[in-house]
């Protein structure tokens, strides 16, 4: 779990791979209310590389290299997704990194 609760940086690869929002980026009160409660997440390509393209899907199920209902994130791009429990991405080559960041008002909010 990141420290603050606030960003994570996150290796893709060629297979698919999870990354769990609700444990990485909420902390639970005792009551079970999220003390970090984000509008929503940035997720940006790190890589500076053109190939290195990652397709994501907010609904749990694994996403595919160009499939259907993914987001595309070019190199160096950024899109904005409302909260969800589960994030899955897919790199068509490469291994890019990117990040999940906390979004407050609009903003990216970083650990």
């Amino acid at each position: 779990m990141t420290t603050a609760h606030n960003s994570k940086v996150q290796a893709t690869s060629t297979s698919n791979i999870f990354f769990q929002t609700r444990i990485e980026l909420y902390t639970p009160f005792n009551v079970g209310e999220a003390i970090s409660s984000h509008g929503g997440f940035w997720v940006v390509n790190l890589s500076i590389v053109d190939a290195e393209v990652v397709w994501i899907r907010t609904d749990g199920v694994a996403a595919t290299v160009a499939g259907d209902d993914c987001y595309v994130i070019r190199p160096r791009e950024r899109i904005r997704v409302n909260p969800h429990d589960v994030l899955s991405a897919i790199s068509g080559s490469g291994t890019p990194s990117i990040l999940i960041a906390g979004d407050i008002g609009g903003q990216i909010i970083y650990a």
